[in-house]
């Protein structure tokens, strides 16, 4: 079958539109998918296997029978991973249990792209990857090469050969320029591009808080207390006052210290996230999962 007779597949994928980078991506393994007339989920969704594993893939396309199962297991997983805050937008895990996912700290930028994260799998935070997809990408490409060349028992076996020309494929047609020496594991948080009169406060899940100087009071948030009654009535009254920036900052750090009082702060956390004008996230925390 021809590139030009291949169905194309639609970008519903994420709760946002897909970043470029990632979009052709996915195309390079749909073409490949699909280029014999018939399409299985499973293998587009472990098509990139030596880098991650997808946790969303498209439906089957319209006009072509069902693979099975494959509506029930297009978006997986149903609930988001163990730990993730809502601004984590999960893509990929890893078969450690790690997760790998676009930090998307103010949505109504509509921004085309974001910083790139992981989360887990040991620890609750998140470390970032790429400051946007593409850079995160080459890390990953960078990265599989380094646990090769740090492992190499299986350097010559046909599954490793042929990821090896996977690799190659990749850098090539997005352009990016993988290297062993570059896919140390880093330890930094969440850089955010920070528009004129906003901030971007570090928090302590390495994901941090991204909205308008105005929602912010000047002095630091109540990191977290053994007493949660008292988290929760700072937090009261940093809503009522108008700094939803900062309530959410505290909201979130007593969530990663204790992880006991996610439906003590919940409801706080829902409207910190209406004050800011993102209802998309407000209604994602009560799907967390700890």
């Amino acid at each position: 079958m021809s590139d030009t007779a291949l169905p194309r597949w639609v970008d519903d994928l994420f709760r946002y539109p897909t970043p470029p980078p990632f979009a052709a991506l996915i195309d390079i393994a749909w073409r490949d998918v699909t280029r014999d007339g018939c399409y299985y989920w499973l293998d587009l969704a472990t098509y990139f296997n030596c880098m991650f594993e997808l946790t969303a893939v498209p439906a089957s396309p319209e006009g072509w029978p069902p693979a099975d199962d494959a509506e029930e297991s297009r978006r997986r997983p149903t609930d988001p991973p163990l730990w993730a805050v809502p601004e984590f937008e999960t893509f990929g895990n890893l078969s450690n249990g790690a997760h790998l996912g676009w930090m998307v700290g103010a949505p109504e930028l509509e921004r085309t792209d974001h910083p790139v994260g992981q989360l887990g799998p040991y620890e609750p935070g998140v470390v970032q990857l790429g400051r946007d997809t593409r850079a995160a990408l080459q890390f990953l490409l960078s990265r599989t090469l380094r646990w090769w060349r740090e492992d190499t028992r299986h350097a010559d076996e046909p599954w490793r050969l042929d990821d090896r020309r996977l690799i190659d494929r990749l850098a090539r047609d997005l352009g990016l320029h993988p290297d062993a020496d570059l896919g140390v594991d880093p330890n930094v948080s969440i850089e955010y591009e920070v528009p004129a009169g906003w901030r971007h406060h570090l928090s302590a899940d390495g994901v941090g808080v991204l909205a308008p100087a105005h929602t912010f009071t000047q002095r630091e948030p109540v990191t977290w207390h053994d007493d949660i009654e008292l988290v929760l009535a700072d937090v009261g009254r940093l809503l009522d006052a108008g700094f939803p920036a900062t309530a959410l900052l505290e909201i979130r750090d007593t969530f990663h210290h204790t992880r006991l009082y996610l439906p003590e702060l919940a409801p706080l956390w829902e409207r910190a996230y209406y004050d800011l004008g993102r209802p998309g996230l407000a209604a994602a925390v009560y799907s967390i999962t700890w």
